[in-house]
This record gives structure tokens, sequence and C-alpha cells, in this order.
């Protein structure tokens, strides 16, 4: 079950990754949000990301970029998501090799 108390503020954009289902980006008027889990639990990304509007997502498949259009014209590009797509893939669970 989602909880949705854990997310602030009201989603804008919403994207799944075409490679990892489980990995699922979320923009709000406060910040981006990313769950590894298939949408059950989502946490805020910071990673020097700032807490602005996040208008809207798409990943560029080549170079597994995900870029990110927020408010007041930026982009952000978080530069290749493959890492991410890992974590998701054991459902945000890490795992020793």
């Amino acid at each position: 079950m989602i909880d949705e108390k854990k997310v602030k503020g009201y989603a804008l954009c919403m994207i799944q990754d075409p490679t990892e289902p489980n990995l699922i980006f979320v923009g709000t008027e406060q910040g981006l949000w990313i769950s590894f889990d298939n949408g059950i639990s989502f946490q805020q990304w910071k990673n020097d990301y700032p807490s602005v509007s996040t208008y809207d997502l798409a990943i560029q498949e080549r170079e597994a970029d995900l870029v990110i259009a927020t408010f007041g014209r930026a982009i952000w590009i978080m530069d290749d998501i493959r890492p991410l797509r890992k974590l998701a893939a054991e459902k945000g669970m890490l795992t020793k090799n």
C-alpha cells in the first residue's frame, strides 16, 4: 500500500523507467521523488537537487540519463541512472555480491 503522507506536494509529472519498471520518478511542487519498489514507497531525491517545482521528466535511452525540467525554465540532467536501475532491480535493497 502506498503511503501518500511521505510524498510532499501534488504530483506534476511521473515517469516509469522502461528498462526497470520498479524505478519510478515523480516530480512535485516540492521537488523530485523516487521509488525503487514500483511505487510502494517514495523518498525525496536530494543529492544537490533543490526542492523546486519539477514539471517534466524524460529518460534519454542511449545515455541512460534522466532529463528534468523545473520551474523557471531550468533543465537538470541526472547522468547515468543505471546504478539506480540496479538498485530498483533489488527493490531498493542493497545486496552483497
